[in-house]
């Protein structure tokens, strides 16, 4: 798997999470390291060290001016790390007052982290053309709704966006499509309480690289993921969703796809467009038969899947004569549940 160990998506630093089983729903002592969700690396600027940047005015920059801190963001290109400094906002286990959030389209920062607030109150994303990271994990958030229809949506340079660990329930149309999601590269709306995604979600995000959706309570997915072709990790763990879209292929770029813990009984045929899958877990769903086009993915066969977790399914074909099971992956002992299908696949 080289080169997808650490990969560059845009200001964010990500790598595959390699544990087989799916964490737990609670999050109870869970550490921010522990995050599966690599987010911009921050660091505390050098002492003496001046900040770059603009620096925000009137009322509402007064309220937040007190959070404002110098960040510096890794970005990796190739094998060499590079360092950019900026000015952000980062808030944590603060209860803020009411109003505040609204007031963030005034802040013009690179950064905004608003992490374990109780935070009910949406920032108004459409008018914050200048922010780039948005983190506002671990609030109350219940909602995230369409701007204004009077509003003339101009494109933001919002590249990663983390809800996750919130309360949200619903999704409005045009709350993450078109110009508000032309730059975003990975987008987070993990263990929150979402059973349903609009038709119009994440369309136009050209860019999107990793999307995590587990731990929700989803139904379905939208054929408008299908148009995130640069998509490289989708992660749809623990939920309730019975299948994927039919035209999943259309997802060429896909290198991880984990979709555990759901109610699956089939995988699209045309999974095997995705010819750059280099890791499918499927653990624990109703699957009864694998799709013949799963060949197309092997090494053998000119792919490159190096990794296929189907435990807890009631298979019925392949039968267990024509499979083989690997020691290990990586190095390391495989679980009962890796397995590498071979010519007499059928």
């Amino acid at each position: 798997m080289n080169g997808l160990q650490h990969f560059l998506c845009g200001n964010f630093l990500g790598r595959f999470d390699d544990h087989h089983a799916s964490p737990p729903a609670s999050d109870e002592g869970e550490s921010e390291s522990e995050k599966e969700l690599y987010m911009p690396r921050d660091y505390e600027a050098p002492v003496g060290r001046a900040s770059k940047g603009r620096s925000v005015m009137g009322r509402a920059a007064r309220d937040w001016n007190q959070y404002r801190k110098p960040i510096v963001v890794e970005t990796r290109v190739g094998k060499e790390v590079l360092r950019s400094q900026f000015v952000g906002i980062r808030v944590t286990r603060r209860e803020l007052q009411q109003g505040m959030a609204k007031k963030l389209a005034t802040v013009d920062v690179h950064t905004i982290e608003i992490i374990q607030c109780k935070l009910k109150e949406e920032p108004p994303l459409s008018e914050m053309l200048g922010v780039v990271v948005l983190k506002l994990s671990r609030n109350e958030l219940t909602c995230l709704s369409r701007p204004p229809k009077s509003q003339h949506l101009k494109p933001l340079r919002l590249e990663t966006l983390a809800c996750d660990r919130n309360k949200l329930q619903q999704v409005e149309p045009g709350a993450l499509s078109g110009p508000l999601v032309a730059s975003l590269q990975v987008l987070d709306l993990s263990r929150n309480q979402l059973s349903f995604l609009p038709g119009d979600f994440v369309s136009g995000a050209q860019q999107l690289r990793y999307l995590d959706l587990s731990h929700n309570q989803l139904f379905g997915l939208p054929d408008s993921i299908l148009k995130c072709t640069r998509l490289l990790i989708l992660n749809v763990d623990n939920n309730d969703i019975e299948q994927l879209p039919t035209a999943f292929g259309r997802l060429t770029s896909l290198r991880k796809l984990t979709a555990s813990y759901n109610a699956l009984t089939q995988l699209p045929e045309s999974i095997g467009d995705c010819q750059l899958l280099e890791k499918i877990r499927v653990v624990n769903n109703h699957i009864t038969v694998m799709p013949h086009s799963l060949l197309k993915l092997w090494k053998r066969k000119g792919g490159v899947l190096e990794e296929l977790l189907v435990d807890g399914n009631p298979l019925i074909q392949p039968s267990v004569l024509a499979r083989h099971r690997v020691a290990a992956f990586h190095g390391e002992a495989a679980s009962s549940a890796a397995m590498i299908f071979c010519d007499i696949f059928f």
